[in-house]
């Protein structure tokens, strides 16, 4: 599995949008947004008080340690930086990213929030701003939620991770040991896979494969020369009809519906299928 998103070079190789990726990752869903957007959100406004922090604490008359030090050249503010930076990355230049590349921001929104509420002074704020209370109680509150509610997301245990693992295991029983098996999600298949696992995607794989092989179309050159037998793949993948159906652009790679020994449906529009593969 990758642990930072996968490249800008591949995304447009590969057409997948923001959105698609987006959603693939939250589940569409308003609350998971919103718990993956906050850090950003923490991350901006600590930088904006870093460059006038003078200005901050006197427009909003909140009183804060003398000890709090807002200057851009912390520790602190390098890192909430390098947040506003990933999400940057994370928009623009990344594809089909999953739900724990959002724990270093989370991890960085914790830190800044636990290094705020030690610095405020809530006595002295709600004697100066009668509003300062219910707003700072408002804020750690809700900070505290979102942090909850983000440990609780990524904790879940019914993830296509979970399921792939589960269909790994029947593969396991119904082909056999040894085999040789072609994936394109190959990190949870190739760890628990009791065959040879060969990756698909072309992105842990070489320069060469990917331009000499994905690139032209031409998997089934690969698929002949690596001896692979079966092939466990999302659905799409064979389907003329969809942008990612790259197995279908070779000629040499032809499917029967015989040959399909079983398919799991994995989440909302995402199916996965082995296939025996027959002499090309």
């Amino acid at each position: 599995m990758h642990f930072f998103p996968v490249s800008a070079a591949v995304k447009k190789f590969q057409n997948v949008g923001f959105q698609a990726s987006w959603q693939a990752s939250t589940g569409g869903k308003l609350s998971q947004s919103i718990i993956c957007l906050s850090p950003l959100l923490l991350s901006v406004c600590y930088l904006l008080a870093c460059m006038k922090p003078n200005r901050f604490n006197s427009s909003l008359n909140f009183p804060l340690s003398s000890s709090l030090n807002l200057s851009l050249n912390s520790p602190l503010a390098a890192l909430n930086a390098g947040v506003v930076l990933f999400y940057g990355y994370l928009f623009f230049y990344a594809v089909n990213f999953f739900r724990w590349y959002f724990v270093f921001p989370a991890v960085v929104q914790m830190i800044t929030f636990i290094f705020l509420v030690k610095n405020c002074r809530l006595l002295e704020c709600s004697r100066v701003n009668r509003h300062a209370m219910p707003i700072t109680l408002l804020f750690i509150g809700g900070s505290f939620l979102l942090n909850l509610g983000f440990i609780n997301w990524a904790l879940d245990r019914h993830t296509v991770s979970k399921k792939l693992f589960n269909i790994v295991r029947e593969v396991n029983q119904m082909i056999g040991p040894g085999k040789a098996l072609g994936a394109f999600d190959a990190g949870v298949v190739g760890y628990f896979s009791s065959g040879v696992v060969y990756n698909l995607d072309g992105l842990v794989n070489s320069y060469d494969f990917f331009e000499s092989q994905i690139k032209l179309g031409r998997y089934g050159d690969y698929i002949e020369r690596t001896g692979i037998e079966y092939l466990l793949l999302r659905n799409n993948m064979i389907k003329k009809k969809d942008d990612l159906g790259w197995l279908v652009a070779d000629p040499q790679v032809v499917f029967k519906a015989a040959n399909e020994l079983k398919s799991w449906r994995v989440g909302s529009g995402f199916d996965v299928v082995l296939i025996r593969i027959d002499d090309l």
